[in-house]
């Protein structure tokens, strides 16, 4: 063993030779010299005696301030007792032993298979330590104990594995053992060489007890030196009990991530398990894989579990801030019993690490027991959950939760939402007492995308579960309902009626001033869900809805209800489909005649156990009236259909048809608008039936700026223009001797007119 100061002490002194002089100089010179760190260098692989370990510690410990233990030696220091508690702070460097590679295997055991004891203990006066380098295996007690130390850094070492960190050699209890508010510690660090190994002990990775604002980033807990085999603790990997508050594990760049994997004997021990404490903060783990993230190496039961622990955070959304939890026997994440507070989000749950195949935990990715609060996901970018592969349960369950939210989350699917990796129990439930809480939500990222489960998408299934809202969300392709209320979820909140279907909007009827929301569905099964968010009709207080924009006929429309008032606020319903009819229009147009006469005609391309067909007339745009009724061919192919209304009231007027079918179902066909008075133009045809060309000219009041238009039966616009003031009275030509033969409809609009007429082509050769 040597002494030395950093700077000016000697090496040694040799008092025969030195003078009385030099003497007292240099005895004037040592009480400054302890300002300095001093180093205490380890010669042999002894159990005892000058040059070993158990000297050096005792030396350091007789000195106050930070000192230096450096090794001249490589291999296995065998204990056959204790060594002495840490109880002044030290450097103690296993790197600077003969051999040691960065990021290498230590070269320095400490085996404590006959030492009795803890392998290193450090207490307050310890405090400030660092320890780096060694390996600690074979203690039959724990192979590092803090208690009530504070301000350490431990890194770089192997705990309870063989030297080369590939397989057990394990601690009798646990890898570390802190405890007694021994606060603020480090455990592993930022750089990439600073990871610990703390495996195969035969309790957990890590227990602390009663102790605060520790950092555990950059280890591998139960697996392997190369993150690729199974060198599990025999319990947990990660235990925090016992008023522990702020404990961080895991960090927010690459290196900080702890992988822990492999932990518990059989069914028993979870990857991260906390118990009565609060504000943890765990984040950029890969919890249950390799350290590549491509395998499942799950815990024996769950992923990560708070217990009574609330105001935590699960994950981030940073780019290394989310957890990877996957391959457990249970659940991904467990929150139980006022677990309250807590938020999740940026995780992936039962996926690989690349979000792109299944390896499922068994049961939930995330259930929330008897807690509060909770937040699952969120609208912002990174925030959202991957929450996919469960073998037999959910993406997220909850059962006596309230007021929690599930937001911006993939359940069911992969990273990109689009492909399938299903939950097989369903994607979200809903149950015993679980109320007021949201899936989805209004504002823009709010909304999940639920797909390819099996089972439904929502369900809320016992009947003390209400106020659950369920807005926005894409549903589609699971294999129940979008939302399944079981009879008796939500109150059982009635479903909203879809009475029309048109390309310009949709009306029906729900619960008084419901809020309607409208989805285009997938067809991808038989089921209403509802994929993609068209809009939301707001109902009035006799339960009427009008949706008035642009929609896709040729779509299937879907529609829940949501309550919007007090005392059953946020009921949902389950979802509800357009009635598919049996009829598809062909065209429908009104046609101004002489005086105030009007023809209608309209057209179909198929009709199938169609009944007939009523005429309605309004003249405020809001209330129609019935004023004539025709009976459908039900020809297959379609048919056309005319009806002549004589009396037409003067005015703005409007026409529509409603087509019910033999079921008592019902649409309606667009709108046509006219306008009845003395002083509107005169539209006159030339040549009707036509050859080679259309003729027509407009005479009257308000020419200029009316447009007009040639269309075909589908709709179709062939040629169109406006006229002008030089234009009235003079013929339009419109050639159409390229124009197949048959029926076309000229329309004049603008100015609030709208006037058809029935233009046929026939050519002659």
């Amino acid at each position: 063993m040597k002494y030395a100061g950093r700077h000016s002490c000697p090496k040694s002194i040799d008092f025969q030779h030195a003078t009385w002089k030099n003497i007292l100089f240099l005895f004037f010179l040592l009480p400054f010299a302890r300002l300095d760190a001093a180093t205490f260098t380890v010669t042999n692989l002894l159990n005892t005696g000058a040059g070993s370990l158990r000297a050096a510690i005792t030396s350091a410990n007789a000195l106050a301030g930070l000192d230096n233990i450096v090794f001249t030696v490589a291999g296995t220091i065998s204990l056959t007792s204790g060594l002495p508690q840490i109880t002044s702070p030290v450097m103690l460097d296993g790197t600077t032993a003969p051999g040691y590679v960065a990021c290498g295997m230590p070269m320095i055991e400490l085996n404590g298979s006959a030492a009795g004891s803890n392998g290193l203990q450090l207490v307050a006066a310890g405090s400030g330590s660092t320890i780096q380098g060694l390996c600690i295996r074979n203690f039959p007690f724990n192979g590092i104990q803090l208690i009530g130390s504070s301000n350490n850094i431990i890194r770089s070492c192997y705990v309870g594995t063989t030297q080369n960190g590939n397989a057990a050699a394990g601690n009798g209890q646990n890898g570390f053992q802190i405890e007694g508010a021994s606060n603020n510690n480090l455990f592993g660090g930022p750089n990439l060489c600073d990871r610990n190994v703390v495996s195969g002990n035969n309790g957990s990775g890590f227990s602390l007890v009663n102790s605060s604002s520790n950092t555990i980033s950059n280890n591998y807990v139960g697996v392997s030196a190369s993150g690729t085999l199974d060198v599990g603790n025999n319990s947990i990997g990660i235990f925090m009990c016992c008023g522990c508050t702020n404990n961080i594990v895991g960090g927010s760049t690459l290196n900080e991530r702890n992988v822990i994997s492999n932990n518990g004997n059989g069914l028993s021990a979870n990857g991260l398990d906390i118990n009565g404490c609060s504000n943890m903060t765990i984040r950029n783990n890969y919890v249950g894989l390799n350290a590549a993230g491509t395998a499942a190496m799950g815990n024996a039961e769950n992923g990560i579990v708070l217990i009574g622990t609330p105001n935590s955070i699960i994950g981030g959304a940073g780019a290394f801030e989310g957890n990877v939890i996957a391959g457990h026997n249970f659940h991904g994440i467990v929150l139980v019993n006022a677990a309250n507070n807590t938020t999740v989000f940026g995780n992936r749950i039962g996926t690989n690490a690349a979000g792109t195949a299944a390896l499922g935990n068994t049961d939930s990715g995330v259930i929330v027991v008897n807690s509060s609060n909770i937040t699952i996901g969120g609208s912002a970018p990174g925030q959202g959950n991957l929450l996919s592969g469960s073998l037999t349960e959910y993406g997220v369950y909850l059962t006596s939760a309230t007021s929690c939210t599930v937001r911006g989350n993939k359940i069911g699917t992969d990273i990109t939402g689009t492909n399938p990796l299903p939950n097989f129990g369903g994607g979200v439930i809903i149950e015993q007492n679980s109320s007021q809480n949201s899936i989805g939500g209004s504002a823009l990222g709010e909304g999940n995308i639920i797909a390819f489960n099996t089972g439904y998408g929502v369900g809320v299934i016992t009947n003390n579960c209400t106020r659950n809202l369920i807005s926005r969300n894409s549903m589609f392709c699971n294999t129940g309902k979008g939302i399944d209320l079981a009879t008796v979820g939500n109150n059982n909140y009635p479903s909203p009626v879809i009475s029309t279907f048109t390309a310009t909007g949709a009306t029906g009827s729900a619960s008084g001033f419901d809020a309607v929301e409208l989805y285009y569905d997938s067809l991808c099964t038989a089921t209403c869900q509802g994929k993609n968010y068209i809009g939301t009709a707001n109902a009035n207080a006799s339960g009427l809805w009008t949706y008035v924009g642009a929609l896709n006929t040729s779509a299937r429309l879907v529609a829940i209800a949501i309550r919007t008032t007090a005392p059953s606020a946020n009921n949902t319903s389950e979802a509800t489909c357009q009635v598919i009819l049996p009829v598809q229009w062909s065209y429908f147009e009104a046609i101004r005649g002489q005086d105030r006469n009007v023809d209608l005609e309209w057209g179909t391309t198929s009709e199938v156990n169609t009944s007939h067909f009523e005429v309605e007339r309004s003249t405020d745009g809001l209330q129609f009236q019935t004023i004539g009724r025709i009976e459908a061919r039900n020809a297959a192919q379609g048919a056309s259909y005319t009806f002549l209304d004589p009396q037409a009231p003067p005015g703005e007027i409007a026409y529509r048809i409603r087509q019910a079918d033999a079921n008592g179902a019902f649409s309606y066909s667009e709108i046509r608008n006219l306008i009845i008075d003395d002083t509107q133009f005169q539209l006159q045809i030339g040549a009707n039936p036509s050859d080679n060309e259309i003729q027509f000219r407009l005479t009257g009041e308000e020419v200029s700026g009316l447009r007009y238009t040639l269309v075909n039966l589908g709709g179709q616009e062939i040629v169109g223009g406006v006229f002008n003031v030089a234009q009235q009275g003079a013929w339009t030509r419109i050639a159409s001797q390229e124009l197949p033969a048959g029926i076309y409809f000229l329309r004049i609009t603008g100015g609030g007119y709208q006037v058809s007429r029935k233009i046929v082509v026939a050519h002659s050769h």
